[in-house]
């Protein structure tokens, strides 16, 4: 299954079993244009859009969050509500990128950049456009960003049964480097990945 979420953050309950995407799309949308503002603070040569004619990628602005949910809700039994996201995005140093194709989402990725360290938190495809490239694609801008930002060591968490989602990040050079013991709410243990970078662009 290439719907994968690599890290599953501790996050405050947002009654997240409850909200429909609408509601939690209305609740977001009320601050979403001060924390567009503030990632083109943090990084303005981000925000522009790439494309290689079939996909592009992007920074998240506020109308995706309904496709994105509607992934998310498909994707996974334990969903991110748009608060999860929300609460995220006000974190500093964060972004979330969204792929597409036509005015369609196709996915997303959601991760962190803390010092000189780099955190990968969530990452989905959307069904129909599963093995087409999607996740290679956000994870190669998510490994130069990190380049590009001086970021020395990129590292996620994966439950240790989601053998895809294990082989999509080796092929991208992360390694195991620990075990979290029970770490999942289901009690499952979880690897410790990290991909370790150079700046200015370059990779290991």
């Amino acid at each position: 299954m290439l719907c994968i979420k690599l890290y599953s953050r501790k996050l405050k309950s947002y009654d997240n079993g409850l909200l429909s995407v609408e509601k939690n799309f209305s609740i977001v949308l009320r601050n979403f244009n001060r924390l567009t503002v503030l990632m083109m603070d943090t990084d303005p040569s981000f925000l522009g859009p790439k494309s290689d004619g079939v996909f592009w990628h992007r920074s998240m602005d506020r109308h995706d969050l309904v496709a994105m949910m509607s992934i998310e809700q498909q994707c996974y039994t334990t969903p991110w509500t748009a608060q999860h996201f929300l609460q995220e995005l006000e974190q500093p140093g964060a972004f979330i990128v969204v792929c597409g194709t036509g005015e369609q989402i196709t996915g997303y990725l959601c991760y962190r950049s803390i010092v000189d360290e780099m955190e990968i938190l969530n990452v989905a495809t959307a069904p129909d456009f599963q093995r087409q490239g999607v996740a290679d694609r956000l994870m190669r801008h998510v490994l130069h960003h990190a380049s590009k930002l001086g970021v020395g060591q990129v590292f996620l968490e994966v439950r240790i049964s989601n053998l895809t989602a294990i082989r999509l990040y080796q092929r991208f050079g992360f390694v195991q480097n620990g075990v979290r013991q029970r770490y999942y709410a289901d009690h499952e243990d979880a690897l410790l990945m990290t991909r370790k970078l150079v700046a200015d662009g370059g990779m290991e």
